[in-house]
């Protein structure tokens, strides 16, 4: 989970593929959060829940919005955020984890009202 409070959600084991994974919602989180900040006037509080792939060559792919509850403006940060986020290749030991060369991921973000 990636929001604008708080402190993000990270299931992240002590293993390479789990502190991989952190680096991946990281990098997704700090460009989220300079979209919102740039945008934050277009942008309607709600959730969007978008799922995407990343290659082991460290390419994003497929990303969809599965789910979305605030408005088109807060949709497309949030895809906009996974498709610029720096993302390195995974680490080597886990392509035995991958499925068809890839690492899925499903992230929520949430957008709050400032003034609450």
């Amino acid at each position: 989970r990636i929001t604008n409070r708080g402190k993000n959600a990270v299931s992240a084991v002590a293993t390479p593929l789990g502190k991989y994974k952190a680096q991946v919602y990281n990098a997704i989180g700090a460009r989220w959060l300079y979209y919102v900040k740039n945008q934050m006037d277009v942008l309607a509080i709600g959730s969007a829940r978008v799922s995407f792939a990343v290659t082991s060559a460290g390419r994003v792919r497929d990303i969809r919005v599965e789910g979305n509850t605030a408005n088109a403006s807060f949709a497309e940060v949030c895809e906009r955020a996974i498709r610029d986020a720096e993302i390195s290749q995974p680490p080597a030991g886990s392509l035995d984890q991958m499925r068809a060369g890839r690492l899925e991921y499903t992230i929520t973000f949430t957008l709050y009202n400032f003034r609450e």
